[in-house]
């Protein structure tokens, strides 16, 4: 979204300096047990804007059913 790209420069007051942010997020389900689903996750990402690095996140994602 060039608007939203063109706030976000604004808002932090400095240019973006990438605009072929790549990101790639490796995901697994795994079934606990009835109604207890556990999600790891993984994402690198490359050229972020704001001048920021490379990075990775990781992060759990769990889900409940009554």
């Amino acid at each position: 979204d060039p608007q939203g790209r063109a706030q976000l420069s604004s808002d932090a007051g400095v240019p973006l300096s990438s605009t072929d942010e790549t990101v790639l997020e490796v995901t697994y389900r795994a079934q606990l047990a009835p109604g207890v689903v556990l999600q790891p996750l993984l994402q690198r990402i490359w050229n972020p804007a704001l001048y920021l690095p490379s990075s990775t996140v990781a992060g759990v994602r769990l889900q409940m059913a009554l």
